[in-house]
């Protein structure tokens, strides 16, 4: 019906409403509305298709598009025979409840977007004329074009990818109009939030959802067309209009997430671009939250695809995704995750070599190892426990309470596996059963060399039973072990704060 009624504007082929009394209410409108706002002039053309007021803003908002031509041609007044589809292709974006999903843009329309002489510092890179994933692998980081690279990985037809870039570049340009060329950073993140989480109202699909088609909320393709995305997905969206307005940000990747930050201010994507404390990222096994350059964010969209491989069970083609991931990030995560598909694919021995080697050093950004990559290093997990564990990532509240005696028979066969005896204990808290996971907890810090969040656990199970000189043992154990790797998480320092006011006669244990 949209489209009806843009190309009705266009070719004027409908008769004028005549009523005087709306004629000078569609006015008054069409006064109220910026003369550079795009957007509100194309939705009031789409409003009022067969009237004076409404072919009037609808020529507005093309002579906004068209003062960027090589050409400029609307002081004939004629609107070009391209900007119906142009128009349309807007719509589809920031209107999205008309639209099942946003219509391919033509030939000609995006032969027409390209000509523009838009100032979209995206176009110098040398990225944005990338062809091949082999020209992406020889690019510094600095020189990537996200959406292009997401399209090549993605293996998108170029008739879509080329739709998809013009729509990317549309929205920019909207944004452009309201802004204009010189506005601050500022002006910037405040503007790609409101088109993003307001005008195009996207958001984190239901859990149940996200968790069943990550893939499909993280494709740049998927989350403009169901306005749906999870963290990787908005952020990979928000990057490719950041690049076309000029916006540097930061790339923050904590352990199973992605956001972006501007200097000192954290853009949430999950949450309308609000901002959260980079502190608050912060655990207990992270000294600092890591960052990645485009590049390597570029491996992330890639390792995203190799995990939905893995919960199809096919082990192979996931090791071949995860070499592909490495030739743009090769960092621990992507090593313990290799390991642990090994193991899957019954290469037993590749996985523990592979995780023994990661068990050498210990990234910067991180205190302690994962307990994951412990047990494949020492051999402690079996091909049954690792696709059980692997299943667990996605079960819903029903399906991890009936979990609980699959893993209690797993932890029988592998009594040594810190992962199983985690996560069962972990079960076990879940639903009220705090004994059987106490006593877990319990077994495991009489090892030597458990990680220091486990001290952790089992000290906070104490003070909630105020059972204080148990949890100021086990606080203690926990505060050596992380003060070795020169940082008190901030969970633990508020434990021993808490220990400090209601039994202090034991806090020289932990001097903070």
């Amino acid at each position: 019906m949209i489209k009806i009624a843009l190309l009705s504007s266009l070719l004027c082929l409908s008769f004028l409403c005549t009523n005087p009394v709306e004629q000078m209410h569609r006015k008054a409108q069409l006064a109220k509305i910026q003369e550079h706002d795009l957007k509100k002039l194309l939705l009031f053309s789409s409003l009022y298709p067969q009237t004076d007021e409404g072919i009037n803003a609808l020529r507005q908002a093309w002579k906004l598009l068209d003062k960027y031509s090589e050409s400029p041609s609307h002081a004939t007044e004629a609107i070009s025979p391209h900007f119906a589809d142009v128009a349309l292709g807007c719509l589809s974006l920031i209107e999205p409840e008309y639209f099942s999903s946003p219509p391919l843009l033509s030939r000609s329309a995006i032969e027409y977007i390209r000509s523009l002489q838009v100032p979209l510092p995206n176009r110098t890179l040398k990225g944005y004329h990338a062809s091949s994933l082999e020209e992406l692998e020889d690019l510094e980081p600095e020189h990537i074009d996200v959406a292009r690279a997401v399209l090549l990985l993605e293996q998108t037809p170029p008739e879509v990818g080329h739709s998809i870039e013009a729509s990317l570049d549309i929205l920019a340009l909207s944004i452009l109009s309201q802004i204009g060329t010189n506005a601050t950073d500022k002006a910037k993140i405040s503007a790609i939030n409101k088109t993003l989480f307001h005008d195009m109202n996207i958001r984190y699909p239901p859990l149940s959802k996200a968790q069943e088609g990550v893939e499909r909320y993280s494709d740049l393709s998927s989350v403009l067309s169901s306005k749906k995305g999870i963290c990787l997905g908005t952020t990979v969206v928000y990057l490719c209009l950041a690049q076309r307005l000029g916006l540097p940000l930061t790339v923050y990747t904590p352990p199973g997430h992605i956001f972006l930050a501007h200097n000192d201010r954290v853009i949430e994507t999950t949450a309308r671009g609000i901002h959260i404390p980079l502190k608050s990222y912060l655990g207990l096994s992270l000294s600092r939250v890591p960052s990645k350059n485009l590049k390597q964010v570029i491996g992330s969209v890639a390792f995203n695809k190799a995990g939905a491989l893995l919960r199809q069970e096919r082990w192979e083609r996931a090791l071949e995704q995860y070499a592909l991931v490495s030739r743009f990030d090769a960092d621990e995560t992507l090593e313990q995750i290799t390991a642990l598909c090994e193991l899957l694919a019954r290469n037993s021995r590749m996985s523990q070599k592979r995780a023994q080697k990661q068990l050498l050093t210990l990234p910067e950004h991180l205190l302690e190892h994962d307990p994951l990559l412990i047990d494949l290093a020492h051999n402690r997990l079996s091909e049954k426990a690792a696709r059980e564990l692997l299943k667990s990532a996605s079960f819903s509240k029903s399906e991890e309470q009936t979990s609980i005696p699959i893993f209690e028979e797993l932890l029988k066969k592998c009594p040594y596996s810190l992962v199983i005896s985690l996560h069962l204990s972990q079960l076990y808290a879940q639903y009220g059963k705090m004994p059987q996971a106490q006593v877990i907890l319990e077994k495991l810090c009489q090892r030597e060399q458990v990680p220091a969040s486990v001290h952790f656990q089992l000290a906070f199970m104490y003070t909630a039973q105020m059972n204080y000189p148990k949890a100021w043992k086990q606080t203690g154990l926990a505060y050596d072990r992380f003060s070795q790797k020169g940082r008190i998480p901030e969970p633990l320092k508020e434990l021993i704060s808490f220990l400090q006011h209601h039994s202090p006669q034991q806090e020289a244990i932990c001097p903070i």
